[in-house]
């Protein structure tokens, strides 16, 4: 709710801008900024990634935008059924543990379309990542005992063109608002291993998977803060 309010807000002051004119340039752009994005009203992240996110202005009117993204996930449950019938209480246990983790790296060129301390551009960027995943499972039943382990490795490469309008409101501050568009080819293999209880006509099966797959969708709109020095 706070972040559409500030859309909105932003929206409102990039007009208010655009139709009164700027009565003086004060910026004092350097060639470095770093990149935030804004979450909330007091949450900060980069603004191409979760570690990383800087530019370099070339001139007025090109800079290269370099970011690190780091996405990771972690899940333990663990659950357990009683079932009670005619025959009495049944009870099984099933414990699971899976983490996923990528890191991408993105470089993105960008054109500014005007000069000015309001700015419209427009650029595309390349980016490439690697992922590893994997998880644990026991499951525990009047049957017996069992076990379940996975491994997994993947890349993906791709390109993201995007749009944007960036103002400053500050001599070396800046707000950005930006829409992305994600175009993403995937690949991953996977190993698992399953190990079944004593007594099964199957003691052990092994499988391996590979996949390979496009994405093209539309990514996400950025509000952002850039300080430069």
């Amino acid at each position: 709710m706070i972040k559409k309010i500030l859309l909105i807000l932003f929206i409102m002051l990039i007009s208010s801008e655009i139709i009164n004119g700027q009565q003086k340039d004060e910026r004092d752009k350097g060639p470095f900024a770093l990149q935030f994005k804004i979450l909330n009203l007091l949450d900060f992240a980069s603004f191409k990634g979760a570690a990383f996110s800087g530019k370099y202005t070339i001139d007025e009117l090109n800079a290269l935008r370099l970011g690190i993204d780091v996405f990771w996930y972690t899940d333990v449950e663990d659950i357990k059924t009683v079932t009670t019938d005619a025959f009495g209480k049944e009870e099984e246990k099933e414990t699971t543990s899976d983490y996923d983790v990528e890191i991408d790296l993105f470089i993105d060129y960008m054109r500014y379309l005007i000069d000015s301390v309001v700015n419209l551009y427009v650029g595309i960027g390349i980016f490439g990542g690697l992922r590893f995943f994997g998880g644990e499972s026991e499951e525990e039943d009047p049957l017996g005992k069992t076990k379940a382990e996975s491994l997994g490795t993947g890349w993906s490469v791709g390109l993201v063109p995007f749009i944007g309008c960036e103002w400053w409101f500050h001599s070396n501050l800046s707000l950005s608002l930006e829409y992305q568009l994600r175009l993403k080819y995937n690949q991953s293999y996977e190993e698992e291993k399953t190990d079944y209880p004593d007594g099964f006509i199957v003691d052990i099966v092994e499988t391996e998977e590979r996949r390979s797959y496009w994405w093209v969708y539309p990514y996400r709109i950025d509000l952002g803060l850039t300080v430069y020095f």
